[in-house]
């Protein structure tokens, strides 16, 4: 706001305003997620001044200008405006960054243009340009996309190679493309480096740690986790908790995942769908068929409405407890909730009636 109110000042007092005034504001209101107006002003003032060659020279756009511009495109995922930019760019004989670079790469892959951003970060380093932290976290964080945690894990190795810090965001990126892989070792491995550099993780690194444990059946790395982020000084938020109760679930030990869901209500923090959904499951697993309904009703207590999945987890349970008629019954009030059966829901509630000797239910 600032920047843009000493934009309005010099205009009062009838002075043009410089490049670097403009650059200023445009990257005030990217900042603040004012993206489509720093992109008009870019519009209004550059690309104008460009066509017409009217304005003074000062007014033309330079490195900072395009740069500046493409990180508002990036804000909005818009990347084919960001390319049009950076091409436009080398057609006016303007030479881009490590900056210029990164914002392109974020907005391709903010966009789902992946693979885009690869090709990016390749025509960088072909031009010679080493990169900065920014470019490779946007590549890395494109990794995690593609769920390649090998190349996110290269990408690391090399920006270190070149003496490039990796920050709290790079090990973020490496570390959940980890997670979507259900690597446990190599994301717990950067989570210690990360330890050994003062790099401290947030609940969001915590978190996804514990999610490649849990994904990986290792439960008690994921609860020591747990345990270490408390130490220090983070307060667990639904998401870690929800991923504690998964791992146990994941890993059979639902009375576990129970004993954490009583912890997260316990500590004030509202369970979620997800939450609920994981306990549940650890509960129908073990065939604690009471549990798992008692849960799926305080669900709905709490106003949250139970997904097909939840479902399909208490009727399970319910049918390997003998208890068809209930699983009938759940079936309906599935249907009344607006929530969608699926092939699962009706495949288990065959097979109760099934077990149970109750053929005619079934068809």
């Amino acid at each position: 706001e600032a920047a843009l109110e000493v934009l309005k000042s010099i205009e009062k007092e009838g002075l043009t305003p410089t490049r670097v005034s403009y650059n200023a504001a445009m990257s005030a209101l990217t900042r603040n997620g004012r993206w489509r107006e720093a992109l008009s002003m870019f519009d209004s003032v550059f690309s104008q001044t460009e066509r017409n060659k009217v304005a003074a020279r000062s007014l033309r756009p330079d490195t900072v200008t395009f740069s500046t511009a493409i990180s508002a495109c990036a804000k909005g995922g818009e990347w084919q405006r960001a390319m049009n930019m950076y091409h436009e760019m080398e057609a006016q004989g303007i030479e881009p960054n490590e900056f210029t670079f990164a914002a392109l790469i974020t907005a391709c892959e903010k966009g789902g243009q992946v693979s885009k951003a690869f090709e990016v970060f390749e025509r960088m380093q072909a031009r010679g340009i080493v990169g900065n932290v920014y470019t490779f976290t946007a590549a890395i964080s494109s990794c995690e996309k593609l769920g390649d945690w090998q190349r996110a894990l290269k990408l690391l190795e090399e920006m270190i190679a070149k003496g490039i810090q990796p920050n709290l965001q790079a090990y973020s990126a490496a570390i959940s493309a980890c997670e979507k892989a259900a690597e446990a070792r190599p994301a717990l491995g950067l989570l210690e480096r990360m330890t050994n550099e003062k790099i401290k993780p947030d609940i969001i690194v915590y978190s996804a740690v514990m999610a490649a444990c849990g994904k990986a059946g290792l439960w008690e790395p994921a609860a020591r986790i747990f345990q270490k982020m408390k130490r220090e000084g983070l307060t667990p938020d639904v998401v870690a908790y929800s991923t504690l109760i998964q791992a146990y679930q994941r890993a059979g030990e639902w009375s576990r995942a129970l004993e954490v869901f009583q912890l997260m209500e316990k500590a004030g923090v509202r369970p979620n769908v997800i939450a609920y959904t994981e306990a549940i499951a650890a509960c129908a697993k073990a065939g604690e068929w009471r549990r798992s309904l008692g849960l799926l009703e305080r669900m709905k207590a709490d106003k949250l409405r139970p997904d097909a999945v939840a479902y399909n987890f208490v009727i399970s349970a319910l049918s390997r407890g003998g208890q068809w008629d209930a699983g009938l019954t759940l079936l309906q009030m599935l249907e009344e909730d607006e929530a969608q059966p699926n092939i699962s829901t009706y495949c288990t509630v065959i097979k109760a009636c099934g077990d149970n000797g109750q053929w005619e239910k079934a068809l």
